[in-house]
């Protein structure tokens, strides 16, 4: 367990990922690399309310969230909280760039040497 001044030290990286296996995964290596995780979060309201309300350093999301669901609204979110963050998708980068110009984009399947050049 790691103790509270130590996870005050760590930066936290949100996690929004609709696939549960997936979601575990990135927790797995996201936490290898020294960060804190918080989720992973399955869904866009689950995104949106800790997007807009927790400590973040950096985010990674799932773009298609699914049920037509993407996560535009987390992204504009921490966009406007001046947090950084990255899509780890399999949505073709072209039609995240027509929303979002400047994304970082990661394909799936996501590596640890990938995730270690992303996050801050």
């Amino acid at each position: 367990m790691i103790s509270e001044p130590a996870r005050q030290m760590m930066l936290n990286v949100l996690i929004v990922e609709d696939d549960a296996l997936i979601g575990m995964d990135l927790e797995w290596m996201v936490t290898d690399l020294g960060y804190f995780v918080l989720g992973p979060y399955r869904n866009l309201y689950e995104g949106v309310e800790h997007a807009a309300h927790d400590e973040i350093s950096f985010a990674l999301l799932d773009f298609d969230l699914g049920q037509g669901m993407n996560a535009m609204p987390i992204a504009e979110i921490l966009s406007d909280r001046h947090i950084g963050f990255a899509f780890t998708t399999g949505t073709a980068s072209a039609d995240i760039r027509n929303l979002l110009p400047h994304a970082t984009i990661i394909g799936k399947p996501v590596s640890e040497t990938t995730l270690q050049r992303v996050l801050p």
